[in-house]
């Protein structure tokens, strides 16, 4: 029972809709748990276990792995993966058995899976039936290839409170907001102070803020900036002077790590972890960030937090280290040169790089490439590669896949999968293509809907600005007025803004006034170069934009009458 925000009544919540078209329910049960569950994954800590069928109804999805020839292959390796944001997301790994299956509980939906044995490697989604994954492709093989992910259909969860109870939660809610403003926001004091202390060396002081991420900037102590600003070195390097190197708590490290040591190089910092630092892998399961200073007075770390020692300690001795942001593999500059660092495991220290150069071709409402993303296999399995948001770039060689997908206003994904290979000082240039469809509405932008879904209620909404008695408003308002049934019909509130407006709309919230705000976040979030009005916008209140209409538009009843068909 409950939610994760405040809501009138238990059991309820924003996510009701939405977690009936959940693919995977999962939770950790700490300790060596042993009940019915399906377990996910096993560790010293906790069991990960499957409690999908708690909440909605569930299949087991199977897949059969053969080869080629059709004959069963035992021992493959099978990953279940979960579109979200135009990556497959690994949310289970079996291995299949001898009759060469493997399953899962998941929600009556598409789930893509991922096989892979001795250099062959195969793909596909389940449905109602076992679905049989071919191992018919080669590491290294280049192709590309379409593939439909649909989701559960959507069945919310009841729940009904009462007009007093909204009215009274909607109080409450009102004044907690006002207990919030009442306080200072953000970490504006801690900041002020940090500038004002060292308001003599303002380039530093800003380049320490500008190496911080936004997040950082809003909970950074001034111990920490303090620290950072005294080790801080007039070439200001990120990669030497910035106090965050990965995900890790931020405490101040410069000063005591490493304390009474000397090192000619990175190369005697790795030697010196090797011989100094245990490394244990079993009380870690969850892999938190143990801070540098954490590791440097306990002398224990596991390796994720070993690689951002490495890096710290790197960087208070003034060499220039990383988490390459691509690869995530541990890396120190020499002679303007990126190195690998193995910590005594073979590998090819010098990382060898090529170039990848995506291509585009603009679609409507997509003029920039979006929903997007690129993964480096490695022995068999897809591992995310985070480009920074650059379609150009030098990354390591190897054998790669770009992602890329198009959500559709019910949900379904229109994915293509493209392989492709980074050779040594060699271009790349795939191309990446963004599905379109004649039959179902699509996605085509975002913003934020917050604000609105006190007069919305939750689930889809229109947005109407008009002008005043102008040809493109009068021509908006008949067609609008053309629409009124299956606007009606559908029964979804629609908000509208202007001096003229349509008779016959009996779910419409009217104001003559328009709510710039509004039309600004439609207009930004449809990507529009224009100001004009009218604008028409279907949405939902998980800020999902999925028709939009501006200026003169001789089929906006059809369109309308299209869309509400399609919701």
């Amino acid at each position: 029972m409950g939610a994760c925000e405040p809501e009138p009544v238990l059991n309820m919540g924003w996510f009701n809709s939405a977690v009936s078209r959940a693919m995977l329910l999962h939770t950790k049960a700490f300790g060596n748990y042993d009940g019915d569950e399906d377990v996910i994954s096993h560790t010293s800590a906790y069991n990960e276990i499957n409690v999908t069928s708690n909440y909605v109804p569930v299949r087991e999805a199977g897949v059969t792995v053969v080869d080629k020839d059709g004959n069963i292959v035992k021992g493959a390796s099978v990953e279940f993966k979960i579109y979200n944001y135009a990556e497959l997301f690994t949310v289970a790994k079996y291995t299949t058995d001898d009759k060469g299956f493997a399953s899962m509980k998941t929600g009556l939906g598409n789930m893509f899976v991922w096989a892979y044995k001795d250099g062959k490697f195969g793909m596909g989604k389940t449905d109602d039936n076992t679905a049989t994954i071919t191992l018919d492709h080669n590491i290294g093989e280049t192709f590309g290839f379409d593939i439909d992910l649909i989701p559960p259909a959507e069945n919310p969860i009841p729940a009904n409170p009462t007009e007093d109870q909204i009215r009274i939660n909607a109080e409450r809610l009102a004044a907690e907001d006002l207990i919030r403003e009442s306080h200072t926001k953000g970490n504006a004091v801690v900041l002020d102070q940090f500038r004002t202390t060292h308001k003599e060396d303002a380039a530093k002081v800003d380049f320490i803020l500008r190496s911080l991420s936004e997040k950082d900037l809003e909970d950074v102590s001034l111990n920490v900036l303090e620290d950072a600003f005294a080790h801080c070195s007039d070439a200001m390097d990120r990669y030497v002077d910035c106090p965050r190197v990965e995900l890790e708590f931020l405490y101040p490290y410069f000063n005591e790590l490493g304390e009474g040591l000397s090192f000619e190089g990175p190369e005697a910092i790795a030697e010196w972890i090797q011989d100094n630092i245990e490394i244990d892998t079993l009380h870690n399961p969850q892999n938190l960030r143990i801070p540098p200073i954490m590791v440097w007075r306990s002398k224990i770390s596991d390796i994720l937090s070993r690689d951002i020692f490495f890096v710290a300690m790197c960087r208070r001795f003034g060499f220039p280290a990383r988490l390459d942001p691509v690869s995530g593999k541990v890396q120190y500059r020499k002679d303007g040169k990126w190195f690998n660092e193995y910590f005594g495991a073979e590998g090819e220290v010098l990382a060898p790089q090529g170039h990848l150069d995506i291509q585009y071709t603009p679609v409507k409402y997509f003029e920039k490439p979006e929903q997007y993303s690129v993964a480096k296999i490695v022995d068999g399995h897809p591992i995310e590669y985070d480009l920074g948001g650059k379609i150009s770039i030098d990354i390591e060689t190897g054998y790669y896949m770009m992602i890329s997908g198009a959500r559709m206003a019910n949900g379904s994904v229109l994915a293509h999968i493209e392989f492709f290979n980074i050779e040594k000082g060699k271009t790349t240039a795939p191309q990446l293509i963004r599905r379109t469809s004649d039959d179902n509405l699509q996605v085509i932008g975002s913003f934020y809907a917050e604000p609105y879904i006190p007069q919305t209620g939750r689930g889809y909404f229109a947005f109407v600005f008009l002008g005043d008695k102008d040809e493109p408003t009068n021509h908006a308002v008949h067609e609008l007025e053309a629409a009124a049934p299956e606007l009606n019909k559908w029964g979804r509130k629609i908000l509208m803004y202007g001096k003229s407006l349509p008779k016959g709309l009996n779910n419409a919230i009217c104001s003559q006034e328009i709510d710039t705000e509004a039309l600004n976040a439609i207009i930004n979030g449809a990507k529009s170069k224009s100001s004009a009005i009218p604008v028409i916008a279907v949405v939902d209140t998980f800020g999902r934009i999925v028709y939009f209409s501006q200026g003169y538009n001789t089929s906006l009843a059809a369109d309308l009458k299209r869309v509400m068909n399609s919701l």
